[in-house]
């Protein structure tokens, strides 16, 4: 296994390249943003982690995603957010400057970088723009 180093300068924070902007991928699409892969390698892996066929159009957990991020080795942190603040409320109070997050809300993932938030339907946008900004937090992974 590889160690990749993370670059997330602000020209390259953005959607990976082969996203699929309508299918239920958001999870292969934070997956490849928070390791800086192409959105193709985050495919294959997720695909063997979740035994999944030729039918699969993208569907992932977030122990699945966690498990990508081990396997391509990223370095990460994972937390549950107790009392489910609104992404925009929780983007206010907990984020730090040059801090990648895969944010986990009911029923999506979205990856936030200084209030900039960003998923396979949406480029890169002000968290107060963002359309799943009332979505309600559960769980972060920071990546480190």
């Amino acid at each position: 296994m590889t160690q990749l180093t993370l670059n997330f300068d602000a020209p390259k924070f953005g959607r990976p390249v082969g996203f699929n902007p309508e299918a239920p991928n958001c999870g292969v699409t934070a997956v490849a943003i928070a390791a800086g892969v192409t959105f193709q390698v985050a495919w294959d892996i997720l695909k063997k982690i979740g035994n999944r066929n030729g039918n699969w159009k993208g569907v992932t957990y977030v122990y699945q995603q966690v498990g990508a991020l081990k396997e391509l080795g990223v370095k990460y942190q994972h937390n549950y957010i107790k009392g489910r603040p609104t992404l925009q409320q929780w983007v206010q109070w907990e984020t730090k400057p040059g801090v990648t997050y895969m944010v986990v809300t009911t029923g999506h993932v979205q990856v936030v970088k200084d209030g900039k938030v960003v998923d396979q339907t949406t480029e890169p946008v002000h968290y107060t723009k963002f359309w799943g900004k009332r979505k309600k937090v559960r769980e972060v992974i920071e990546i480190l």
